[in-house]
């Protein structure tokens, strides 16, 4: 079992790039895109897995490959994120981005998952500060006409959304909403999406907020605490997909439940506990001993 939320760090890196099916892509655009979007936040060697990542996205858009479902809209909007973060900004694919955001938010809420959401405000946050263009006000406007109680994770979902698409960005009213909505032990797979969530809150309310506010700081221990529960309870075989026994009549049922986190949840939690800092500086010994 992992010790530290660094191990569960380690683990997750490298589940996502085991999860590569062919070069520079892993199986899907919008695992591709989050592992390009993962690389702009580690050490600065890994920015050339995040070029090429970005390079064969980029290779997909321009080839008319995306379709008009949600996993596409959001790996479109996580490419725009990458390529602002890698310093090769694409207005092509930041247009076809917001194209595929406006269209996902006119879908009702059952047709639209409340991450993949979540994910498109996160990634054009910044890309399109006017909270009066499009998609901000079709997002709103989705959150508004649903006409069912959330539930389970699409709560605290939907306050995130709603916070980045807000006319006027309120770090504290998103501060204490998450602190009630955010479950105190959640499960595994849950806690990868929580866990994110709140990285992303803290990171975009750390530069509103004052550094010892007690509503943030509230909500940076909930985080730690949630990363290091995870870490002792996820281990490397939570991270490969379970292996179905074939069917005997005679067998033993197994009841016990299967712990497995999806390429998708290994992403998540790996951008969350990510650092641009260097794991481990060294030198040589030669440099040492002149020291």
């Amino acid at each position: 079992m992992t010790a530290s939320p660094e191990n569960l760090h380690l683990l997750a890196h490298q589940s996502q790039l085991r999860s590569r099916t062919e070069e520079d892509w892993w199986d899907n655009a919008l695992d591709t895109a989050l592992a390009a979007v993962s690389a702009t936040r580690h050490p600065a060697g890994y920015r050339t897995i995040g070029e090429t990542a970005l390079a064969r996205l980029i290779r997909w858009q321009r080839q008319g490959e995306p379709r008009r479902v949600s996993a596409d809209a959001t790996a479109l909007a996580l490419t725009a994120m990458a390529a602002a973060d890698l310093a090769h900004r694409d207005r092509v694919i930041e247009a076809d981005a917001i194209t595929a955001v406006e269209d996902l938010a006119k879908r009702s809420s059952s047709a639209t998952p409340a991450l993949h959401l979540a994910l498109c405000a996160w990634a054009l946050d910044r890309l399109v500060p006017d909270r009066q263009a499009l998609p901000w006000r079709r997002i709103r406007e989705h959150w508004s006409n649903t006409g069912r109680p959330v539930a389970g994770l699409e709560g605290p979902l939907r306050t995130l959304t709603l916070a980045f698409a807000a006319p006027t960005f309120d770090a504290r009213a998103l501060v204490r909403t998450l602190l009630n909505e955010v479950p105190a032990s959640p499960g595994v797979e849950d806690g990868a999406v929580l866990l994110w969530l709140m990285t992303s809150a803290i990171e975009r309310c750390s530069g509103e907020m004052e550094i010892h506010d007690t509503g943030i700081r509230a909500l940076a221990d909930r985080r730690s605490e949630l990363a290091g529960r995870l870490a002792q309870e996820i281990d490397a075989d939570a991270f490969r997909p379970p292996e179905v026994p074939e069917f005997s009549p005679d067998a033993e049922f197994d009841l016990r439940p299967v712990t497995y986190l999806s390429p998708t949840e290994a992403l998540l939690i790996d951008i969350s506990l990510a650092s641009a800092e260097p794991e481990a500086a060294w030198m040589r010994f030669e440099e040492a001993e002149a020291l």
